[in-house]
């Protein structure tokens, strides 16, 4: 498929894939093996570095030149050299870049990274994250480096923006607000009486003053305080009042709140929001439409040019994306051409949780005994390690509760690293090389997250809530569907299992979008979602699904008929209820033997010991049931 999307020029194509099944990393190989260079856009470093050596290790030119366009600080060898002499400096966010490369002793000598990105003509990919690519189109017309980049891009002939959906959600900045950091504002500003600091310290002290007029939980939009004046003012002098952060902090003082709050200033309109913790926090109010353009933008020029670009994602949002481009646009649906999805499966918990029901003891300890079942029975059932074993929580906060949970000996030991949480750089783009993977609650976010940026002018509240509801839903199904399936097996010849706990049926149906057009019309086959047996919190459930999915081959073929494991789990309407001895509803679902049924489903058996009578039977030659 990627030989017959790579025909195509002077269009937008974007890619609908199932995770893991090798629709970016096909695209780079035939690319790289067409001679054809690329350029390809990924949200982290990491993301790109992994996706672009693994395709050029699967090509048949395993010397591809690539290109990795870091931070300043990496790239440039005077800006590195400085860093090393005084290690403050590493506190600022970002380093400018020096104006003119002539003037510098490192000009034309390819030791320095940015030269050789410079002076290298004959490269194959280069690889730039969409922070790096913001950046660039944003200071391109004061700096002649950062166009000198921007036309090595231009001169690609394929561009590649992976994880589309991500780089439209993930480039506003948010700033925490207080009198305190007011407070250090000011006592830096006695200390250095530097009159570039001044409208810093008005605009925080204006903003601040407007917060505290608000009631706890509300919010409000407000205009830029600053006059265009001095706005104006800010810009012209933006590398001054930069350099004089930066000479700041190699002093030793703390300028990561001026930092973050310089690169809100030029913003002309903001979204304001006291919590009910009396918390204050500042984001730029950029309509979605504005804040995604830099992106669009340039993919616009770049095709313009009768080159070819392609959008890839898990998910893409449920809107018209052809109205943000200019350029000829189709989309497409990748599929799954190594049936990955019928060697995964999703284990739903029957009841629904979130961060605050682990203020409950009984939650707590449900979580830990569960993990403790599942651990202790891939590890004695499938020989696997803790290793083997990756945890994902819904929040920060929840992975420092995990952490602690195994600190203090109430779930196995499974390493630091292996516990993470969603939307980190280990649930993203990353292979994970483990089968067994803990879900603690889903990738909630706030209603009406994106509400404040698709202020699209007034009289429009209904799209308003079209954009949000849609971006809020594309954010939570791609981070969902990202994080859940590290260990999936992109070649499908493994089993992979993924535990849901505190996720019912109906949200992991939700967050895999499971309704979605890329499964309606057959390009690929959703995964195995199973509801729970049973009712009520228990551990041993989950196991006595996982071997029932373990048990699936006994079914005339196999990983073929995913409503199976869903009709499975509807059994328990019949043979749970306390009392049932009738074995005709379990014969009409398994067609099996009176005979059998009978002697499984005896009056007051335990359900997991149904299970295993099962599944001990059919693992030992007994017959095979047939749907």
């Amino acid at each position: 498929m990627a030989k017959e999307l790579l025909k195509n020029s002077n269009m937008i194509i974007a890619v609908e894939k199932v995770t893991r099944a090798g629709a970016t990393t096909n695209l780079i190989k035939e690319a790289v093996n067409a001679k054809r260079k690329i350029v390809f856009c990924s949200p982290t470093h990491k993301i790109g570095e992994d996706t672009v050596k693994q395709s050029v290790s699967l090509s048949q030119r395993k010397d591809a030149r690539i290109l990795y366009l870091k931070g300043n600080e990496k790239i440039c060898l005077k800006l590195n050299e400085r860093l090393t002499r005084n290690l403050r400096l590493k506190k600022m966010k970002w380093h400018m870049l020096p104006q003119k490369c002539a003037e510098c002793q490192y000009n034309l000598n390819p030791e320095c990274p940015l030269q050789e990105i410079l002076l290298t003509q004959d490269w194959d990919i280069l690889v730039i994250t969409y922070q790096k690519l913001k950046a660039l189109v944003n200071s391109q017309e004061h700096s002649e480096i950062s166009a000198a980049i921007i036309s090595k891009l231009f001169s690609a002939d394929i561009m590649i923006v992976d994880e589309y959906t991500q780089g439209l959600l993930g480039l506003t900045p948010t700033v925490e607000l207080s009198w305190q950091e007011q407070d250090k504002l000011f006592k830096l500003f006695l200390d250095d009486w530097s009159s570039a600091l001044v409208p810093l310290l008005e605009f925080n002290f204006d903003i601040l003053e407007e917060a505290f007029k608000l009631q706890k939980g509300k919010y409000q939009v407000l205009a830029n305080p600053l006059s265009a004046e001095i706005l104006q003012s800010l810009k012209e002098n933006a590398r001054f009042l930069w350099n004089k952060l930066t000479h700041l902090t190699g002093k030793g003082y703390d300028t990561e709140f001026l930092q973050e709050l310089y690169s809100i200033a030029f913003s002309p309109r903001f979204f304001l929001h006291r919590n009910r913790k009396d918390q204050i926090s500042l984001k730029p109010l950029e309509p979605l439409t504005e804040g995604i353009s830099f992106v669009n933008d340039f993919v616009d020029s770049f095709t313009a040019q009768g080159k070819l670009s392609f959008l890839v994602d898990s998910h893409l949002p449920d809107l018209k994306l052809h109205d943000l481009f200019k350029s000829k646009f189709t989309k497409v649906f990748w599929g799954d051409p190594n049936d990955t999805n019928s060697y995964i499966a999703y284990f739903c918990d029957s009841k629904s949780l979130t961060f605050h029901s682990l203020r409950f003891p009984e939650t707590q300890e449900y979580l830990q005994n569960t993990i403790k079942e599942i651990c202790t029975y891939h590890l004695s059932r499938h020989e696997k390690s803790l290793n083997d074993v990756l945890i994902v929580c819904m929040n920060k906060a929840m992975q420092r509760y995990v952490k602690q949970w195994k600190n203090q000996g109430l779930i196995p030991d499974i390493p630091d690293d292996n516990i993470t949480y969603y939307r980190s750089k280990l649930t993203r783009g990353v292979p994970f090389y483990g089968t067994v993977q803990i879900m603690l609650c889903g990738p909630y976010i706030p209603l009406a997250a994106y509400y404040h940026k698709t202020q699209l002018g007034d009289g429009e509240t209904a799209k308003m809530k079209a954009w949000d509801y849609a971006f809020r839903k594309s954010s939570m199904v791609s981070d969902y569907i990202n994080a859940s399936t590290r260990v999936k097996d992109p070649e499908g010849k493994r089993d992979s299992y993924i535990y849901c706990l505190g996720m019912t049926k109906q949200q992991v149906d939700g967050f895999l979008d499971i309704t979605c057009e890329m499964y309606h019309n057959g390009s690929a086959k959703p995964p195995f979602i199973i509801a729970p047996l049973t009712t009520g919190m228990t551990a041993e459930r989950f196991v006595a699904a996982t071997r029932l999915f373990e048990c699936r081959s006994i079914i005339a073929e196999p990983r073929t008929d995913i409503s199976y494991l869903l009709r499975l789990s509807q059994v328990k309407d019949y043979y749970l209820r306390k009392g049932e001895t009738d074995p005709v509803p379990f014969k009409r679902i398994f067609r099996a033997t009176a005979k059998q049924a009978s002697e499984v489903f005896k009056r007051n058996e335990n359900w997991l010991k149904k299970a295993n009578i099962i599944i001990k039977r059919h693992q030992n030659g007994g017959q095979s049931l047939v749907l």
